[in-house]
This record gives structure tokens, sequence and C-alpha cells, in this order.
């Protein structure tokens, strides 16, 4: 078994000792049905099948009750979070597609390719603005292309594309070339894996991994540039991370012709 693939779990314990919920957040299924879930600590028995949904299946724990959803390639058992329940249901009642008008906007955009060392995932993000059939406007969002339900915690807050009504460039976002630039980023150490890009009065900043916004005080995201500078690592520039709390993000459903939508090398 490939041993990259790893249990995740949080400093707290179990609620559950069975399958491990509130202190599990996914784990290798292959691996705890090879070995009857000792090593991982949960019991491959206690999970119960309760449907098939569009991709993959959900799972629930025959002691407590838990939902748990195994990913469409029947890899990653992962948890799914009380508050997501429902959100989980509606997007399992249809497809979730974008009309090609959006899709065409989205594509003038890019989307941020994932980090080399990712390999290829089977999802890609747009950094945009977006304006909801209900008329809020959120200028800092991420249209997520993908194969699984909405159910991460990093996605927060996190709604589904169907509220899409339409789709303009973020005031935040960094320029296509900077974006892919970060997702090309080497690791130095571990952790770090800097992009050092340049404002136009000259500021230098360090961006760390795949990066798609960028706010600090009156410097536009979109007039940064990759610095053709060394990085000084005994006179560091200010390191800035992403606010994950800013962004929106919307889902929608992932199919490989999607794949026009990265940003390519030129």
């Amino acid at each position: 078994m490939n041993d990259t693939i790893s249990i995740l779990k949080p400093e707290n314990s179990p609620s559950c000792e069975a399958c491990g919920s509130g202190s599990t957040f996914c784990f290798s299924w292959p691996y705890a049905l090879e070995t009857q879930g000792k090593e991982l600590g949960v019991d491959p028995d206690t999970y119960r099948l309760n449907r098939q949904l569009r991709f993959g299946k959900l799972f629930t724990c025959s002691i407590c009750g838990h939902w748990w959803y195994l990913n469409h390639n029947e890899e990653m058992m992962n948890s799914v979070p009380d508050e997501r329940h429902e959100l989980l249901e509606r997007w399992d009642e249809k497809p979730i597609l974008l009309a090609e008008n959006i899709l065409a906007v989205l594509e003038s955009i890019g989307a941020t390719p994932a980090h080399k060392y990712e390999g290829k995932p089977e999802y890609l993000n747009v950094p945009c603005l977006v304006r909801t059939r209900g008329g809020e406007v959120f200028e800092q969002a991420l249209v997520s292309f993908q194969r699984h339900p909405p159910i991460e915690a990093y996605m927060d807050p996190v709604r589904l594309a169907t509220e899409i009504d339409s789709i303009g460039t973020s005031p935040f976002a960094l320029s296509r070339k900077v974006r892919y630039q970060t997702a090309q980023s080497d690791e130095i150490m571990m952790g770090a894996a800097p992009t050092l890009v340049e404002a136009p009065d000259g500021a230098l900043f360090v961006l760390n991994w795949t990066v798609n916004f960028f706010r600090h005080g009156s410097h536009k995201a979109s007039k940064l540039r990759v610095s053709t500078r060394p990085l000084d690592m005994k006179d560091i520039p200010p390191i800035v991370n992403e606010d994950p709390g800013q962004t929106v993000y919307f889902v929608a459903d992932w199919h490989e012709e999607l794949e026009r939508l990265y940003i390519k090398r030129k």
C-alpha cells in the first residue's frame, strides 16, 4: 500500500471509537480493508453503505450514525461534518454545470494549475468575482470544479455554483503568469515553496506555494509580476498569505473537457 496515504487526525479524542468520528478527517479505505483497520484505529465493518451518490458513495457508522464519504475511485474515506449534510444533499440532487458564456469568462481568467508536486488532480479552481442570482457580489471567489461534494473544512464559506448569475474579474486575483509561477515553485525547505513577486514601485513580496489572491496595503494584485531578483534568505521580504476566510467557494462538476480552462505556459 502506498505509504504516502495516511490518516489525518486533529488533537482531540474520537467521539466514536468504532468509526473515529470527532478525530479522524480521512483515511485510505483500501488500506483499512487490507489491515482490518488495526493500524488506523477504525473498524471497517462499522461503515455501512447508505447510497450511491452522483460521484462516490455515502456511508454511515452503524454505531453513532456519523456520515462518511468514499470518493469516486474508492481510495479515500472522508468524514462529513454534520453542518455539511444539507449541502451534500443539494449537491447530489442534479448535475451542477455552468453555461458556456460563463465558462468562456472563466477560460479568459484561467484556472490556476495544481501545484507541480500534486500530480494531476481531478479538480480546478478559477479565481474571480461572482454575482449571484440573489443579487450578492463576492469580489474574492473561487469557482471549484470537482468530483466530490463540498465537505472540506477549508471550504468555508461554500455554495453551489447553481447560484452564479455572472462572472467577472476579481480585483484581488493575481495575474495568470504569477499564479502559474506559484504553481511551479520549488520547495526549498519544509513547508516553504516561495515565489518572489514585485510591485511597480519595486516593493517585494513572497508568495508561498500556489496562490490565487493578494491583498496587502494599496498594492494591486494584478500589477504584481514575478521578480527577476534573487530571493535573499537573510533579508526575506514580507510573506503575504491568503486569508481563507475571505474566499467564497462555488462548487461545480468536474469533467475532462474543462482542462481547457487551465493556464498554459507561454
